[in-house]
């Protein structure tokens, strides 16, 4: 299994970058909380203070053995390294909140003040890997509560900013607390007024004397956990400010009864009792309600895209002008093939599941998409959109769909790449059904010219997963089709892309199918870790099997699910993930082993998310396992990604780290 590095990031990437570190290293007025300010008029302030403990990794950047996609795990591996090494630490915070009513959402951050204290001396650089321990080291790694081991260093926290329920972007329906305040170290008696008053490529302490510390944390809410978990739970960098680079990385919470007494003891600043009990009445409803949408998203409204799609955050990239040429294949509807780049590099194609568009490798919503991974590398990236204006996906007939047609589509295309490539090898990337269909292509010998595969998500024999073995037995789709058929896509006079189009006109239009659409969000597509409130989200779950984790998609790729891939219930979409798409049935035995020694001798890369609901994972395995078992080792590598699913895979938000780093053309 290939590593992945998670420690090269100085932040967060859905960390808010909007403010800089000089503007949050703004020291408050007072020193202090815990004396209220002095007011003749009632506000709506609210004080209170928070005690966390935890452990804390200090580490340079490295690669973390074995594959750790999810954000979580990482900060879960540097917490169980920290408790082997003996790195407890204290974070006691104090918080003025100006506006109880206008804190959610970020819209009036509250201060921070505080105090962290740790039981080891803090790194100097990241080049000290191993922190000088104050105690002796203890068998249990796991420190005793309270005052049990002497304190090394203490820093100051001030002028910190606390933001509440804050939308996450690069998570779908997930919300941030974040706790990101700057801290001032026991060498720096008197805090500086800014950050930036330690001028640049100054060394620390050269000048002033002063180091500085940043501690960002944040508590991810969604409702894929324990909601009282989540709610306490802060995730959190240690980031060297001069550098703007992380020298530590941990988990810390509030013991329950610590939780309950910071609720008891919240005051008003400046305010009589009465008020104060009122203010953290209205606080603590508030905090409530915005937790239940993560709490019972099942019973909440349903979701729908908007008629008008927000634009899209990355949409303008500093890239060539791109190339469009239509493809005349055999058999169904002309194809659209474009190209990116204008580089010497190796020509790479693209090619998407044949129900799916090509928005899964160039969605304009990820800042690291894998067209512009490619790019990157300097490769010529080509790729095919089974769908357009003139021919959307719900127009392509079930004969055209069929395995053996859809490999003459692909070698169309392939033959039409080689030809703006002067006849040169090219590299082949293939999704789900269209990865099947390209292995019976190169075995039949109609897809010729390409030198590397990178097959994910189906393969030689694709399995369904056992969900959509049943639904394909009972014939579930096709009897909610005879309910409440969905209409074909509307035309329209809109100037967007023509992918968007498919999304704007799948609302319901009849009260059968908004029923069908509130019976399909208790669909079983994950239990509680999977739970969402997207209508379309939940409707293509009905279709094909959960398309991805939700952990790994932004929420802007969740709200748009209809630019991914055709809603429609029809049973030609059905057979695609109901039935095992087993390429090695269309030849003898002895003639596939034969077929695959003199054809399949390329270096291919086999990828498939463990999660995937669409075609199992076992069938990356047995591709593997037949392709070594005819040719040897030399050429082959099996990628099984942990926590991800079907589409996730190249349209996750860390998929950039997690993902595209496996494949090396």
């Amino acid at each position: 299994m290939p590593n992945h590095d998670a420690d090269s990031e100085a932040a967060r990437p859905m960390m808010p970058s909007s403010q800089s570190s000089a503007s949050l290293a703004q020291p408050s007025s007072s020193a202090g909380l815990t004396t209220a300010p002095a007011s003749s008029t009632e506000n709506s302030s609210l004080f209170f203070e928070e005690h966390f403990t935890g452990y804390i990794e200090f580490h340079p950047p490295r690669r973390f053995s074995g594959a750790l996609p999810s954000l979580r795990r990482v900060y879960l591996k540097h917490q169980e390294d920290a408790r082997s090494s003996r790195h407890p630490l204290r974070f006691t915070v104090k918080v003025l909140i100006p506006d109880c009513v206008h804190l959610f959402g970020g819209i009036r951050p509250g201060s921070i003040t505080g105090t962290l204290e740790s039981s080891v001396a803090f790194p100097q650089s990241l080049t000290d890997t191993k922190p000088e321990l104050s105690v002796e080291p203890k068998v249990e790694p796991r420190p005793v509560t309270g005052s049990s081991w002497p304190v090394a260093q203490t820093w100051r926290a001030d002028g910190g900013q606390f933001k509440l329920f804050v939308p996450d972007p690069s998570h779908a329906e997930t919300s941030q607390i974040i706790y990101d305040c700057p801290l001032f170290g026991p060498d720096d008696p008197e805090a500086p007024t800014t950050v930036s008053s330690v001028p640049q490529g100054v060394p620390r302490n050269a000048s002033q004397g002063r180091r500085q510390l940043r501690l960002l944390g944040t508590k991810w809410i969604n409702q894929r956990g324990n909601m009282y978990s989540q709610a306490s739970t802060l995730y959190f960098d240690l980031i060297d400010i001069a550098s703007n680079t992380v020298i530590g990385r941990g988990i810390m919470g509030p013991s329950f009864l610590g939780t309950i007494k910071t609720i008891y003891d919240m005051t008003s600043p400046g305010n009589s009792w009465i008020r104060s009990i009122y203010l953290k009445l209205v606080y603590l409803t508030l905090f409530v309600k915005s937790l239940a949408p993560h709490m019972i998203p099942r019973l909440l409204p349903l979701e729908y895209p908007a008629p008008t799609q927000p634009a899209a955050t990355f949409a303008a990239r500093r890239r060539s002008p791109t190339e469009t040429w239509s493809v005349n294949a055999a058999v169904g509807p002309v194809l659209s093939l474009v190209r990116h780049g204008q580089t010497s590099g190796t020509p790479i194609l693209l090619i998407a599941d044949v129900k799916a568009t090509a928005r899964i490798f160039d969605s304009p919503h990820l800042e690291n998409n894998l067209v512009d991974h490619f790019l990157s590398q300097g490769h010529r990236v080509y790729v095919l959109d089974f769908d357009s204006a003139e021919n959307p996906l719900a127009s392509v007939s079930s004969d055209t769909l069929s395995l053996s047609n859809t490999a003459l589509r692909i070698a169309a295309v392939v033959s039409r790449v080689r030809e703006l490539e002067n006849g040169a090898e090219i590299a082949l990337l293939a999704h789900g059904y269209s990865s099947s269909a390209s292995y019976l292509g190169l075995l039949q010998g109609t897809i010729v010219g390409v030198n590397h595969f990178i097959s994910s998500g189906g393969g030689l024999v694709a399995l369904p997963t056992i969900a959509n073995d049943i639904k394909g037995f009972l014939q579930i789709p096709e009897i909610v089709t005879s309910i409440a058929p969905h209409p074909a896509p509307a035309a329209s006079d809109s100037s967007d892309d023509a992918s968007t189009l498919i999304g704007t006109s799948y609302r319901p239009s009849t009260l059968w199918q908004y029923l069908v659409d509130c019976l399909l969000r208790f669909f079983p597509i994950g239990g509680l870790q999977e739970r969402c409130r997207s209508a379309c989200c939940h409707r293509a779950s009905a279709i094909y099997g959960r398309l991805w984790n939700h952990d790994n998609i932004s929420e802007m790729s969740h709200e748009l699910v209809p630019e991914l891939v055709q809603l429609s219930l029809d049973s030609s979409v059905i057979s695609l993930v109901t039935q095992s798409q087993n390429v090695t049935k269309a030849f003898g035995s002895s003639e596939i082993r034969k077929l695959i020694e003199n054809r399949l001798r390329m270096p291919i890369i086999i990828i498939h998310g463990k999660d995937d609901k669409v075609f199992s994972s076992l069938s990356a395995q047995r591709d593997y396992d037949l392709l070594t078992e005819v040719n040897g080792l030399n050429g082959y590598s099996l990628c099984i990604v942990p926590s991800y699913g079907h589409f996730d895979l190249w349209m996750g938000s860390r998929s950039f780290k997690d993902v595209y780093p496996l494949i090396r053309i």
